[in-house]
Protein backbone atom coordinates (compact mmCIF):
# COMPACT_ATOMS: atom_id res chain seq x y z
CA UNK A 1 0.00 0.00 0.00
CA UNK A 2 0.85 3.63 -0.78
CA UNK A 3 1.05 4.44 2.59
CA UNK A 4 3.31 1.50 3.86
CA UNK A 5 1.01 0.20 6.08
CA UNK A 6 -0.31 -3.38 6.11
CA UNK A 7 -4.23 -4.76 4.89
CA UNK A 8 -5.66 -6.23 7.92
CA UNK A 9 -5.56 -9.57 6.04
CA UNK A 10 -1.57 -8.75 6.03
CA UNK A 11 -1.42 -7.65 9.79
CA UNK A 12 -3.46 -11.32 10.46
CA UNK A 13 -0.41 -13.13 8.28
CA UNK A 14 2.51 -10.71 10.45
CA UNK A 15 1.26 -11.73 13.29
CA UNK A 16 2.36 -15.31 13.17
CA UNK A 17 6.10 -14.73 12.71
CA UNK A 18 6.15 -11.22 15.01
CA UNK A 19 4.74 -13.49 17.57
CA UNK A 20 7.10 -16.59 17.20
CA UNK A 21 10.38 -13.96 17.19
CA UNK A 22 8.69 -11.73 20.19
CA UNK A 23 6.40 -13.79 21.93
CA UNK A 24 7.77 -16.45 24.80
CA UNK A 25 6.18 -19.51 24.76
CA UNK A 26 4.74 -19.41 21.01
CA UNK A 27 6.07 -23.05 19.86
CA UNK A 28 5.52 -24.44 23.19
CA UNK A 29 1.72 -23.30 23.29
CA UNK A 30 0.79 -26.20 21.15
CA UNK A 31 -1.24 -24.54 18.21
CA UNK A 32 -1.67 -25.66 15.02
CA UNK A 33 0.39 -24.19 13.06
CA UNK A 34 0.36 -22.82 8.78
CA UNK A 35 2.59 -23.53 6.32
CA UNK A 36 5.03 -21.22 4.60
CA UNK A 37 3.00 -21.43 1.19
CA UNK A 38 -0.29 -20.17 3.43
CA UNK A 39 0.80 -16.79 3.82
CA UNK A 40 -0.34 -14.60 0.85
CA UNK A 41 2.43 -12.44 1.18
CA UNK A 42 5.39 -14.20 -0.53
CA UNK A 43 7.98 -11.89 1.75
CA UNK A 44 6.59 -12.87 5.10
CA UNK A 45 6.00 -16.77 3.59
CA UNK A 46 9.67 -16.43 3.51
CA UNK A 47 10.24 -15.14 6.90
CA UNK A 48 8.06 -17.96 7.95
CA UNK A 49 10.64 -20.70 6.37
CA UNK A 50 12.98 -19.06 7.63
CA UNK A 51 11.87 -18.90 11.27
CA UNK A 52 10.91 -22.97 10.69
CA UNK A 53 14.24 -23.89 9.85
CA UNK A 54 16.01 -21.71 12.28
CA UNK A 55 13.63 -23.75 15.06
CA UNK A 56 14.64 -27.02 13.73
CA UNK A 57 18.22 -26.87 14.39
CA UNK A 58 17.16 -25.37 17.81
CA UNK A 59 19.01 -21.86 17.57
CA UNK A 60 17.30 -19.11 19.20
CA UNK A 61 14.86 -16.99 16.57
CA UNK A 62 16.69 -13.75 16.39
CA UNK A 63 17.03 -10.97 13.69
CA UNK A 64 20.53 -12.07 12.95
CA UNK A 65 19.71 -15.89 13.10
CA UNK A 66 16.92 -15.56 10.29
CA UNK A 67 19.12 -13.10 8.30
CA UNK A 68 21.39 -15.80 7.69
CA UNK A 69 18.42 -18.04 6.61
CA UNK A 70 16.89 -15.57 4.31
CA UNK A 71 20.31 -15.00 2.56
CA UNK A 72 21.05 -18.87 2.45
CA UNK A 73 17.68 -18.99 0.67
CA UNK A 74 18.58 -16.38 -1.66
CA UNK A 75 16.25 -14.06 -0.43
CA UNK A 76 16.20 -10.39 0.41
CA UNK A 77 15.86 -9.85 4.41
CA UNK A 78 14.86 -6.71 3.89
CA UNK A 79 11.94 -7.32 2.22
CA UNK A 80 11.00 -10.28 4.33
CA UNK A 81 11.39 -7.81 7.33
CA UNK A 82 9.00 -5.04 5.83
CA UNK A 83 5.79 -6.24 6.67
CA UNK A 84 6.53 -6.72 10.77
CA UNK A 85 8.34 -3.02 10.98
CA UNK A 86 4.87 -1.91 9.31
CA UNK A 87 3.16 -3.40 12.58
CA UNK A 88 2.39 -0.72 15.44
CA UNK A 89 4.37 -2.56 17.99
CA UNK A 90 5.62 -5.99 17.64
CA UNK A 91 6.85 -6.48 20.86
CA UNK A 92 3.22 -6.37 22.34
CA UNK A 93 1.85 -8.46 19.96
CA UNK A 94 -0.50 -11.07 22.12
CA UNK A 95 -0.22 -14.69 22.16
CA UNK A 96 -3.81 -15.44 21.80
CA UNK A 97 -4.29 -12.99 18.93
CA UNK A 98 -1.44 -15.19 17.09
CA UNK A 99 -3.18 -18.49 17.50
CA UNK A 100 -6.07 -17.32 16.37
CA UNK A 101 -4.26 -15.80 13.24
CA UNK A 102 -2.55 -18.98 12.58
CA UNK A 103 -6.43 -20.59 12.76
CA UNK A 104 -7.70 -18.00 10.33
CA UNK A 105 -4.60 -18.52 7.91
CA UNK A 106 -5.31 -22.45 8.24
CA UNK A 107 -9.32 -21.61 8.05
CA UNK A 108 -8.55 -19.74 5.23
CA UNK A 109 -6.58 -22.38 3.31
CA UNK A 110 -9.46 -25.00 3.87
CA UNK A 111 -12.30 -22.53 2.32
CA UNK A 112 -9.65 -22.23 -0.83
CA UNK A 113 -9.02 -26.00 -1.14
CA UNK A 114 -12.42 -26.93 -1.02
CA UNK A 115 -13.27 -24.85 -3.77
CA UNK A 116 -10.59 -26.09 -5.93
CA UNK A 117 -12.24 -29.21 -5.17
CA UNK A 118 -15.84 -29.02 -5.67
CA UNK A 119 -14.65 -26.26 -9.03
CA UNK A 120 -12.40 -29.37 -10.39
CA UNK A 121 -16.00 -31.48 -9.46
CA UNK A 122 -17.77 -29.05 -11.49
CA UNK A 123 -15.53 -29.01 -14.13
CA UNK A 124 -14.56 -32.89 -15.07
CA UNK A 125 -18.42 -33.54 -14.77
CA UNK A 126 -18.60 -32.10 -17.89
CA UNK A 127 -16.45 -34.09 -19.87
CA UNK A 128 -15.93 -37.32 -17.74
CA UNK A 129 -16.76 -40.79 -18.47
CA UNK A 130 -16.43 -42.84 -15.22
CA UNK A 131 -18.79 -41.17 -13.15
CA UNK A 132 -17.77 -43.42 -9.84
CA UNK A 133 -14.28 -42.49 -10.87
CA UNK A 134 -14.85 -38.98 -10.59
CA UNK A 135 -17.07 -39.65 -7.24
CA UNK A 136 -14.23 -41.65 -5.52
CA UNK A 137 -11.53 -39.00 -6.58
CA UNK A 138 -13.54 -35.94 -4.70
CA UNK A 139 -14.61 -38.22 -1.88
CA UNK A 140 -10.70 -38.43 -1.34
CA UNK A 141 -10.20 -35.22 -1.87
CA UNK A 142 -12.44 -34.09 0.57
CA UNK A 143 -11.57 -36.56 3.36
CA UNK A 144 -7.79 -35.47 3.24
CA UNK A 145 -9.35 -31.88 3.41
CA UNK A 146 -11.45 -32.99 6.80
CA UNK A 147 -8.26 -34.77 7.96
CA UNK A 148 -6.31 -31.39 7.43
CA UNK A 149 -9.05 -29.71 9.71
CA UNK A 150 -8.69 -32.42 12.35
CA UNK A 151 -4.82 -31.77 13.00
CA UNK A 152 -5.87 -30.06 16.44
CA UNK A 153 -4.32 -30.41 19.22
CA UNK A 154 -4.55 -33.99 20.26
CA UNK A 155 -3.52 -33.32 24.20
CA UNK A 156 -6.08 -33.71 26.52
CA UNK A 157 -5.22 -32.59 30.63
CA UNK A 158 -5.91 -35.75 32.90
CA UNK A 159 -8.29 -33.96 34.51
CA UNK A 160 -10.53 -32.60 31.41
CA UNK A 161 -10.65 -36.62 29.97
CA UNK A 162 -14.00 -37.91 29.81
CA UNK A 163 -14.89 -40.48 32.34
CA UNK A 164 -16.28 -43.83 32.27
CA UNK A 165 -15.21 -47.06 30.71
CA UNK A 166 -14.76 -48.23 27.41
CA UNK A 167 -17.68 -48.37 25.41
CA UNK A 168 -18.77 -52.16 24.30
CA UNK A 169 -21.00 -53.05 22.05
CA UNK A 170 -22.85 -56.78 22.49
CA UNK A 171 -22.47 -59.33 20.38
CA UNK A 172 -25.65 -60.94 21.27
CA UNK A 173 -23.77 -64.00 21.98
CA UNK A 174 -23.92 -63.87 25.96
CA UNK A 175 -20.93 -66.78 26.68
CA UNK A 176 -19.10 -64.12 24.66
CA UNK A 177 -20.35 -61.31 25.92
CA UNK A 178 -19.72 -62.57 29.64
CA UNK A 179 -15.64 -62.51 28.99
CA UNK A 180 -15.67 -59.38 27.11
CA UNK A 181 -18.63 -57.20 27.72
CA UNK A 182 -18.96 -57.28 23.22
CA UNK A 183 -16.66 -55.44 20.98
CA UNK A 184 -14.68 -52.20 21.89
CA UNK A 185 -16.12 -49.38 20.09
CA UNK A 186 -13.00 -47.39 18.06
CA UNK A 187 -10.76 -50.49 18.20
CA UNK A 188 -9.78 -53.61 16.32
CA UNK A 189 -10.73 -56.85 16.55
CA UNK A 190 -9.61 -59.87 14.68
CA UNK A 191 -11.44 -63.15 14.26
CA UNK A 192 -8.77 -65.46 12.58
CA UNK A 193 -9.42 -69.46 11.57
CA UNK A 194 -8.39 -71.92 9.24
CA UNK A 195 -10.66 -72.75 5.98
CA UNK A 196 -14.29 -74.08 6.88
CA UNK A 197 -14.26 -73.40 10.40
CA UNK A 198 -17.06 -70.88 9.95
CA UNK A 199 -15.12 -67.30 10.08
CA UNK A 200 -17.97 -65.76 7.56
CA UNK A 201 -20.50 -67.61 8.90
CA UNK A 202 -19.97 -66.31 12.48
CA UNK A 203 -19.08 -62.74 11.42
CA UNK A 204 -22.53 -63.17 9.65
CA UNK A 205 -24.10 -64.04 12.83
CA UNK A 206 -22.75 -60.85 14.50
CA UNK A 207 -23.67 -58.38 11.85
CA UNK A 208 -27.53 -59.98 12.19
CA UNK A 209 -27.22 -59.86 16.12
CA UNK A 210 -26.32 -56.13 16.20
CA UNK A 211 -28.55 -54.84 13.39
CA UNK A 212 -31.27 -56.20 15.30
CA UNK A 213 -30.59 -53.92 18.44
CA UNK A 214 -30.62 -51.24 15.45
CA UNK A 215 -27.31 -50.43 15.12
CA UNK A 216 -25.96 -49.48 11.66
CA UNK A 217 -23.70 -52.32 10.29
CA UNK A 218 -21.56 -51.99 7.52
CA UNK A 219 -19.68 -54.81 6.11
CA UNK A 220 -16.77 -55.47 2.94
CA UNK A 221 -17.66 -58.60 1.93
CA UNK A 222 -14.74 -59.56 0.15
CA UNK A 223 -15.36 -63.09 -0.84
CA UNK A 224 -19.04 -63.61 -0.64
CA UNK A 225 -21.59 -61.96 -2.91
CA UNK A 226 -24.43 -59.78 -1.31
CA UNK A 227 -27.29 -62.15 -1.58
CA UNK A 228 -25.43 -65.36 -0.13
CA UNK A 229 -24.50 -63.14 2.82
CA UNK A 230 -28.01 -61.84 3.23
CA UNK A 231 -29.18 -66.39 2.91
CA UNK A 232 -26.71 -67.08 5.84
CA UNK A 233 -28.58 -64.50 8.11
CA UNK A 234 -32.12 -65.47 6.90
CA UNK A 235 -31.09 -68.70 8.26
CA UNK A 236 -30.21 -68.04 11.20
CA UNK A 237 -33.29 -65.63 11.82
CA UNK A 238 -35.29 -68.16 11.14
CA UNK A 239 -33.59 -70.60 13.98
CA UNK A 240 -35.70 -71.51 16.51
CA UNK A 241 -34.86 -74.75 18.07
CA UNK A 242 -36.34 -78.05 17.93
CA UNK A 243 -35.22 -81.37 17.74
CA UNK A 244 -32.20 -82.84 15.50
CA UNK A 245 -32.71 -86.08 14.01
CA UNK A 246 -30.10 -88.26 12.14
CA UNK A 247 -27.62 -85.40 12.80
CA UNK A 248 -30.07 -83.23 10.37
CA UNK A 249 -31.31 -79.90 11.77
CA UNK A 250 -35.70 -79.24 11.70
CA UNK A 251 -34.21 -75.75 10.22
CA UNK A 252 -33.98 -73.50 7.35
CA UNK A 253 -30.70 -74.45 6.00
CA UNK A 254 -29.04 -71.89 3.28
CA UNK A 255 -27.46 -74.38 1.37
CA UNK A 256 -30.91 -76.30 0.58
CA UNK A 257 -31.81 -72.75 -0.69
CA UNK A 258 -28.98 -72.13 -2.78
CA UNK A 259 -29.98 -75.60 -4.43
CA UNK A 260 -33.64 -75.31 -4.84
CA UNK A 261 -34.03 -77.96 -2.38
CA UNK A 262 -35.40 -76.68 0.25
CA UNK A 263 -39.17 -77.66 1.81
CA UNK A 264 -42.14 -75.97 1.87
CA UNK A 265 -42.29 -75.22 5.42
CA UNK A 266 -39.17 -74.40 5.54
CA UNK A 267 -39.15 -72.03 2.92
CA UNK A 268 -42.19 -70.29 4.53
CA UNK A 269 -40.11 -69.56 7.59
CA UNK A 270 -36.95 -68.62 5.55
CA UNK A 271 -38.85 -66.19 2.98
CA UNK A 272 -40.07 -63.93 6.12
CA UNK A 273 -36.75 -64.27 8.05
CA UNK A 274 -35.24 -62.95 4.99
CA UNK A 275 -37.66 -60.14 4.67
CA UNK A 276 -37.35 -59.23 8.43
CA UNK A 277 -33.04 -59.31 7.37
CA UNK A 278 -33.58 -56.61 4.81
CA UNK A 279 -35.31 -54.61 7.08
CA UNK A 280 -32.52 -54.21 9.31
CA UNK A 281 -29.68 -51.48 8.71
CA UNK A 282 -27.22 -52.92 7.02
CA UNK A 283 -25.20 -51.88 4.00
CA UNK A 284 -22.77 -54.40 2.38
CA UNK A 285 -20.22 -54.03 -0.38
CA UNK A 286 -19.07 -56.84 -1.98
CA UNK A 287 -16.85 -55.37 -4.92
CA UNK A 288 -13.48 -57.13 -5.15
CA UNK A 289 -10.00 -56.01 -5.14
CA UNK A 290 -11.01 -52.75 -2.51
CA UNK A 291 -7.94 -50.99 -1.36
CA UNK A 292 -7.33 -49.78 2.01
CA UNK A 293 -7.90 -46.08 0.76
CA UNK A 294 -11.34 -47.12 -0.90
CA UNK A 295 -12.27 -49.36 2.48
CA UNK A 296 -11.82 -45.44 4.44
CA UNK A 297 -14.31 -43.73 1.90
CA UNK A 298 -16.47 -46.08 1.69
CA UNK A 299 -16.60 -46.34 5.82
CA UNK A 300 -17.34 -42.83 6.10
CA UNK A 301 -20.03 -42.79 3.60
CA UNK A 302 -21.75 -45.55 4.88
CA UNK A 303 -21.89 -43.62 8.42
CA UNK A 304 -22.78 -40.58 6.79
CA UNK A 305 -25.43 -42.57 5.16
CA UNK A 306 -26.84 -44.23 7.99
CA UNK A 307 -26.74 -40.98 9.97
CA UNK A 308 -29.01 -39.36 7.54
CA UNK A 309 -31.63 -42.72 7.69
CA UNK A 310 -31.66 -41.88 11.69
CA UNK A 311 -29.34 -44.71 12.58
CA UNK A 312 -26.00 -45.12 14.26
CA UNK A 313 -23.37 -47.24 12.84
CA UNK A 314 -21.73 -49.23 15.38
CA UNK A 315 -20.06 -52.01 13.35
CA UNK A 316 -17.70 -51.96 10.26
CA UNK A 317 -16.90 -56.02 9.07
CA UNK A 318 -14.06 -56.84 6.70
CA UNK A 319 -14.01 -60.40 5.12
CA UNK A 320 -11.15 -60.74 5.39
CA UNK A 321 -8.07 -58.94 5.57
CA UNK A 322 -5.73 -61.03 2.72
CA UNK A 323 -8.04 -59.17 0.05
CA UNK A 324 -7.46 -55.87 1.35
CA UNK A 325 -4.64 -54.49 -1.23
CA UNK A 326 -2.47 -51.40 0.40
CA UNK A 327 -3.17 -48.05 -1.24
CA UNK A 328 0.86 -48.60 -1.78
CA UNK A 329 2.67 -51.68 -2.62
CA UNK A 330 5.94 -52.38 -0.85
CA UNK A 331 6.66 -56.11 -2.26
CA UNK A 332 6.87 -57.04 1.47
CA UNK A 333 3.57 -58.75 2.62
CA UNK A 334 4.17 -58.48 6.30
CA UNK A 335 4.77 -54.58 5.72
CA UNK A 336 1.46 -54.34 3.54
CA UNK A 337 -0.63 -56.18 5.84
CA UNK A 338 0.42 -54.61 8.78
CA UNK A 339 -0.30 -51.13 7.33
CA UNK A 340 -3.88 -52.63 6.28
CA UNK A 341 -4.30 -53.26 10.04
CA UNK A 342 -2.79 -50.47 11.14
CA UNK A 343 -5.22 -48.65 8.69
CA UNK A 344 -8.57 -50.62 9.78
CA UNK A 345 -7.80 -49.27 13.48
CA UNK A 346 -7.48 -46.35 12.96
CA UNK A 347 -10.87 -46.15 10.92
CA UNK A 348 -12.31 -47.69 14.02
CA UNK A 349 -10.82 -44.55 16.32
CA UNK A 350 -11.94 -42.07 13.52
CA UNK A 351 -15.77 -43.25 13.16
CA UNK A 352 -15.96 -44.59 16.61
CA UNK A 353 -17.12 -48.11 15.28
CA UNK A 354 -15.92 -51.85 16.28
CA UNK A 355 -13.96 -53.07 13.21
CA UNK A 356 -14.26 -56.98 12.90
CA UNK A 357 -11.52 -58.27 10.61
CA UNK A 358 -11.55 -61.69 9.55
CA UNK A 359 -8.17 -63.12 8.91
CA UNK A 360 -6.85 -66.58 7.70
CA UNK A 361 -4.51 -68.25 9.60
CA UNK A 362 -1.52 -70.65 8.45
CA UNK A 363 -1.71 -74.22 7.18
CA UNK A 364 1.00 -74.91 10.25
CA UNK A 365 -2.19 -76.27 12.19
CA UNK A 366 -3.10 -78.86 9.96
CA UNK A 367 0.32 -80.36 10.74
CA UNK A 368 -0.50 -80.53 14.29
CA UNK A 369 -2.41 -83.00 15.97
CA UNK A 370 -4.10 -80.77 17.82
CA UNK A 371 -6.25 -78.86 15.37
CA UNK A 372 -6.78 -76.02 17.49
CA UNK A 373 -5.15 -72.56 16.45
CA UNK A 374 -2.14 -70.95 18.28
CA UNK A 375 -1.88 -67.29 18.04
CA UNK A 376 1.66 -67.65 16.28
CA UNK A 377 -0.35 -69.63 13.51
CA UNK A 378 -1.35 -65.60 12.58
CA UNK A 379 -0.05 -64.95 9.51
CA UNK A 380 2.16 -62.14 9.44
CA UNK A 381 1.09 -61.91 13.56
CA UNK A 382 3.33 -59.45 14.88
CA UNK A 383 1.43 -56.64 12.98
CA UNK A 384 -1.89 -57.66 13.33
CA UNK A 385 -1.46 -58.79 17.22
CA UNK A 386 0.08 -54.98 17.91
CA UNK A 387 -2.50 -53.42 15.81
CA UNK A 388 -5.87 -55.29 17.29
CA UNK A 389 -7.59 -55.11 20.78
CA UNK A 390 -8.97 -58.25 20.49
CA UNK A 391 -7.38 -61.63 18.51
CA UNK A 392 -10.95 -64.33 18.74
CA UNK A 393 -8.82 -67.76 16.89
CA UNK A 394 -12.14 -69.88 15.78
CA UNK A 395 -12.06 -74.04 15.78
CA UNK A 396 -14.87 -76.12 14.75
CA UNK A 397 -13.95 -80.05 15.36
CA UNK A 398 -16.38 -81.11 13.13
CA UNK A 399 -15.04 -79.93 10.29
CA UNK A 400 -11.93 -82.62 10.84
CA UNK A 401 -13.98 -85.19 11.20
CA UNK A 402 -16.03 -84.72 8.49
CA UNK A 403 -12.88 -84.74 5.65
CA UNK A 404 -11.42 -87.78 8.01
CA UNK A 405 -15.18 -89.53 7.39
CA UNK A 406 -14.46 -88.61 3.58
CA UNK A 407 -11.09 -90.37 4.06
CA UNK A 408 -12.74 -93.48 4.82
CA UNK A 409 -11.33 -93.70 8.20
CA UNK A 410 -13.18 -95.43 10.95
CA UNK A 411 -13.38 -94.36 14.43
CA UNK A 412 -13.46 -96.53 17.87
CA UNK A 413 -15.81 -96.62 19.96
CA UNK A 414 -14.79 -93.68 21.73
CA UNK A 415 -13.91 -91.52 18.78
CA UNK A 416 -17.54 -92.07 18.11
CA UNK A 417 -18.46 -90.74 21.10
CA UNK A 418 -16.41 -87.51 21.22
CA UNK A 419 -17.53 -87.06 17.23
CA UNK A 420 -21.14 -87.34 18.52
CA UNK A 421 -20.45 -84.38 21.39
CA UNK A 422 -18.65 -82.06 19.15
CA UNK A 423 -20.57 -81.76 16.23
CA UNK A 424 -22.18 -78.72 17.13
CA UNK A 425 -19.25 -77.49 18.92
CA UNK A 426 -17.66 -73.88 18.24
CA UNK A 427 -14.83 -72.69 19.98
CA UNK A 428 -13.87 -68.93 20.25
CA UNK A 429 -10.33 -68.52 21.96
CA UNK A 430 -9.54 -64.81 23.33
CA UNK A 431 -6.05 -65.29 22.08
CA UNK A 432 -5.46 -61.68 22.90
CA UNK A 433 -7.84 -59.33 24.91
CA UNK A 434 -6.63 -56.15 25.94
CA UNK A 435 -7.11 -55.63 29.67
CA UNK A 436 -9.46 -58.63 29.98
CA UNK A 437 -9.35 -62.08 30.35
CA UNK A 438 -7.16 -65.04 27.98
CA UNK A 439 -10.08 -67.80 27.97
CA UNK A 440 -11.67 -70.15 25.68
CA UNK A 441 -15.33 -69.84 24.45
CA UNK A 442 -17.39 -72.90 24.08
CA UNK A 443 -20.56 -72.04 21.96
CA UNK A 444 -23.14 -73.80 19.98
CA UNK A 445 -22.78 -74.05 16.62
CA UNK A 446 -25.41 -75.25 13.58
CA UNK A 447 -23.00 -74.65 10.78
CA UNK A 448 -25.73 -75.35 8.19
CA UNK A 449 -28.50 -72.91 9.56
CA UNK A 450 -26.02 -70.39 10.31
CA UNK A 451 -26.81 -70.67 14.25
CA UNK A 452 -24.11 -69.65 16.68
CA UNK A 453 -25.41 -69.28 20.29
CA UNK A 454 -24.39 -69.68 23.72
CA UNK A 455 -25.13 -73.23 25.16
CA UNK A 456 -27.73 -71.99 27.56
CA UNK A 457 -29.82 -70.22 24.28
CA UNK A 458 -33.18 -71.07 24.56
CA UNK A 459 -33.26 -71.59 20.82
CA UNK A 460 -30.60 -74.59 20.88
CA UNK A 461 -32.43 -77.30 19.77
CA UNK A 462 -32.85 -80.71 21.94
CA UNK A 463 -31.81 -84.26 20.47
CA UNK A 464 -34.47 -86.41 19.05
CA UNK A 465 -33.96 -88.42 22.53
CA UNK A 466 -35.62 -85.39 23.80
CA UNK A 467 -32.19 -84.61 25.95
CA UNK A 468 -30.11 -81.39 25.83
CA UNK A 469 -27.21 -81.20 23.83
CA UNK A 470 -23.55 -82.21 25.61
Amino acid sequence: MADGSLHLGEISEALVPAAAMYVPGFFEAGGRLPDPDDFDDVGLGALWQAILDTQKRKLNITRINLQRELREAGWDDNRAFKAIANLPDPAYVKLDEAMAACEEMLSRRLRRQAQRVCKEALNDLQTVHNVQELIERTERAMSDLAAQSDEADAWVKVGDAKEGRTERLPTGVDDLDKVNHGLPIGELTIGAGRTGMGKSAFAATIMLNVALQGYGVAAFSLEMQTQQLINRMSAAEAYNGGRLSSGRSPNPQYDDYERGVMGQEELSRFFAAREAVKRLPMRIDDRRGRTLNQVRLGARRAKMLFEREGAEMKLLVVDHLGKIRPDKVSGNRHLDLGDITEGLAEIASELQVSVFALAQLSRGVESRDDKRPMLHDLRESGRIEEDAHTIWLFYRPAYYDERAKDRGEDPDEGEQRRIARERFSFEVDFAKNRGGRIQRVPLFCDIGCNAFLSKDDKRVPLLATGGALP
